[in-house]
């Protein structure tokens, strides 16, 4: 095959992807990218600060807690639906040391230093 006949069949091929397009109704290859990418959807997960709000009234973190000893109580209580993601209530914790209701502390359990929350 020379370079002629190439070049034909590749422009048929081309007309021929272009008829399948307008009979079967899709859009041409010239949308961009940014078009046809969907929008991010927010999570339909529960957030985690309500129930861990409720702990903190109940006087749960009067004694130093680590982030497994708040994900044990919010299942033992009920509080949510689901067994809460570890990093999820360390986020929320996170928060309220950032806010002020909550301190950091270091304890040791087993030999080993956890890191711990404690009300202020």
């Amino acid at each position: 095959m020379d370079k002629n006949q190439i070049k034909k069949i590749l422009d048929q091929l081309t007309d021929h992807e272009g008829r399948l397009q307008r009979l079967e109704g899709s859009k041409p290859k010239s949308v961009t990218k940014a078009a046809t990418v969907p929008k991010k959807r927010q999570g339909k997960g529960e957030g985690l600060h309500p129930p861990i709000q409720k702990l903190f009234d109940s006087g749960f973190f009067n004694e130093a807690r680590i982030d497994l000893d708040v994900v044990s109580e919010l299942q033992k209580k009920l509080l949510t639906r689901k067994k809460p993601l570890r990093a999820s209530v360390v986020n929320v914790l996170r928060n309220f040391v950032r806010d002020g209701m909550l301190e950091r502390a270091d304890i040791v359990r087993n030999e080993k230093k956890l890191i711990a929350y404690i009300k202020t």
